[in-house]
């Protein structure tokens, strides 16, 4: 599979590259415009702790995807001879592609397990994708169409890089009346901070001022 990889068109590979960074960029800003910490997308286990947890929903649901996944992981390892044979074989001197040594009743098993533990894993991230828009303000339903369909490149144009896309509340607690905190938005403390700060100078000014005139 990998010789099959390293042998496709340079756009594709430049385009496959392209498609991991917005995916990784979107989730740590995303995080960090939650209040969560943005290196939490770059570790395993923990980006999907914190996914759910930016909507409001408890850790432990981070299961549904993370056993889907461990599953499908599984049998790629125990299945990869037959899996790998699947992929054309490119011949080193003519370059040419021939179909793979592996037949598809061959990995029966393997594809069919991960075709079954993939539908409860797309159906919830595609809830958590329409509860991502309803978190930060993106509440029409065209939203929540082009976040399930374009995932990462919507979360991070439209949402994380979006100045007027805010986070306003853990929607799954939200609609269910469960308490919730809201982190303050940085911007706004950092705003807050130097107008306190500004007001303090002038006032020393005012002072020094009005000492000298007496």
């Amino acid at each position: 599979m990998l010789d099959y990889i390293l042998h496709l068109s340079p756009g594709i590979l430049i385009a496959l590259v392209i498609i991991v960074f917005i995916g990784l960029v979107s989730q740590a800003a995303l995080y960090a415009k939650a209040g969560e910490p943005w290196a939490a997308a770059l570790v395993p286990v923990w980006n999907v702790m914190i996914f759910v947890d930016i909507v409001g929903r408890p850790k432990w649901q981070s299961w549904i995807i993370m056993i889907p996944g461990f599953t499908i992981m599984a049998m790629i390892i125990l299945y990869w001879p037959q899996i790998d044979g699947l992929f054309p074989v490119i011949d080193p001197d003519t370059k040419v592609a021939y179909p793979g040594p592996t037949a598809w009743s061959e990995v029966t098993v393997p594809l069919a397990v991960i075709g079954i533990v993939s539908i409860p894993m797309i159906v919830f991230m595609m809830v958590i994708f329409a509860e991502i828009c309803e978190s930060f303000g993106r509440h029409k339903t065209s939203d929540k169409i082009l976040a399930i369909v374009f995932n990462g490149a919507y979360l991070l144009f439209a949402i994380a890089l979006s100045p007027t896309a805010q986070y306003e509340a853990p929607w799954y607690k939200k609609k269910r009346g469960l308490p919730y905190t809201v982190p303050e938005d940085p911007r706004k403390i950092k705003a807050a901070q130097m107008a306190k700060a500004q007001a303090i100078a002038k006032a020393h000014g005012h002072g020094h001022y009005g000492h000298g005139k007496k």
